[in-house]
């Protein structure tokens, strides 16, 4: 559209252009009323350029309207600066942080590790052992980030239920692992042993882990590694802690001055004399570990004290309940006797505290003190090994085993 100069007449009440405000077109060099002769002045149309801009703009917004509509119906959320993507939440920091899956969804996940364990039992016996275990690793591992999830849901009549199915999910697991390991829990080195030797190390297989992650109800008994992962490769660990009776057998090979040394409050207090199948208290590390070499000589296994990685793994490897932990509020002012369990490793976190192989950071004669003991209220659990140089009568151990190179 071509532009248009146009004139406006100045001379009111003596032309009638003037008067209505008429705008005159100008042609050329003539600037001249064509009424009344007078010299115009200059008015210019309006430019069409912000016509067409104000439509653009007006256009874009449309089409920007349209674009947020269309994608908040896709993602059911749009994304904008500073806003969290479709899959997630803000949290109270002010994080976006992964959305969580709807009760429909956590069924969907518990149906999927009931297939896994369908999987698994078919393979009994016809896979490795290996194979079978980092499957039910995996199992479990899902199952404690579903149970997780759970933990933060409201409490409904579906979220009973499926608390229900993956509780019995969290059974078949641990009986497939009962079943993988059946018959597999007496170290080669002990096939030969005697029965006496044998019943004195009633042990389970723990197999190798690899970045295994703390559970969450155990984290206030490991607050030193909570945040961390556990590897080790496979070992041997006692059922349950020494007892008085077989520590007796390895004090009766010491000399006198050893024997002086050690003391009699291992196996007597206030003149009363314990239960030979009492676990065994007031231990010295250097005596704790005598028994294992003696036991090492007499069986050809390479008996030890745990170390800190291997007690942690075991605790997690058997689902050690804290519920279950022999402390002040479950037991009052003595430690229990356990009977024999075929099936499971017992007081890994409490009843008595164990003496440990490492002594990293420990001063000279000091090593580290595992778990926590039956006169540690539940407020008071450090969470981390101790070190200690002499011993108390919350103090015990048992052994672990590694299969010869």
């Amino acid at each position: 559209m071509a532009y248009q100069r146009m004139g406006v007449c100045p001379n009111f009440g003596n032309c009638s252009l003037a008067d209505n405000r008429e705008k005159i077109p100008v042609t050329g060099l003539d600037w001249q009323c064509s009424e009344c002769g007078s010299t115009l002045s200059e008015r210019s149309t309006p430019s069409s350029l912000p016509k067409i801009g104000s439509i653009v703009v007006v256009l874009l917004l449309i089409v920007s309207a349209g674009g947020w509509w269309y994608l908040s119906q896709i993602n059911g959320e749009p994304s904008l600066p500073g806003s969290c993507g479709s899959n997630e939440i803000k949290a109270l920091d002010g994080e976006c942080v992964p959305k969580p899956p709807s009760v429909s969804e956590l069924v969907e996940q518990v149906e999927y590790i009931e297939k896994r364990l369908d999987d698994v039992q078919e393979q009994l016996g016809n896979d490795s052992v290996q194979a079978l275990t980092v499957k039910l690793d995996a199992v479990q591992r899902k199952i404690e980030s579903i149970q997780e999830h759970i933990n933060n849901t409201p409490e409904s009549y579906e979220v009973n239920v499926l608390q229900e199915q993956l509780d019995e999910q969290q059974k078949r697991k641990i009986l497939m692992t009962e079943m993988l390991f059946t018959d597999k829990n007496v170290p080669m080195c002990l096939l030969s042993a005697s029965t006496e030797l044998q019943k004195k190390l009633p042990m389970f297989l723990v197999p190798a882990v690899q970045r295994r992650a703390i559970p969450k109800d155990l984290r206030i008994w490991m607050r030193k590694i909570a945040d961390s992962t556990i590897d080790e490769s496979a070992f041997f660990v006692m059922r349950r802690e020494v007892t008085v009776g077989e520590f007796q057998y390895y004090v009766d090979t010491l000399d006198n001055e050893q024997r002086a040394n050690l003391g009699d409050t291992w196996q007597q207090e206030d003149g009363e004399f314990f239960a030979t199948d009492n676990p065994v208290a007031s231990v010295f590390w250097w005596a704790a570990k005598g028994y294992a070499d003696w036991l090492s000589e007499q069986t050809g296994c390479l008996l030890t004290l745990p170390t800190y990685n291997q007690w942690v793994t075991a605790t997690i490897r058997y689902d050690a309940n804290p519920a279950d932990a022999v402390i002040r509020e479950t037991l009052g002012q003595k430690p229990r006797r356990r009977d024999e369990n075929p099936s499971s490793v017992v007081d890994l976190l409490g009843n008595l505290r164990e003496w440990s192989i490492d002594s990293q950071r420990c001063g000279t004669n000091s090593h580290y003190l595992l778990g926590e003991d039956y006169k540690t209220y539940q407020d008071n659990i450090i969470g981390e090994p101790i070190c200690e140089s002499s011993t108390l009568d919350t103090v015990g151990f048992r052994l672990v085993v590694r299969e010869r190179e």
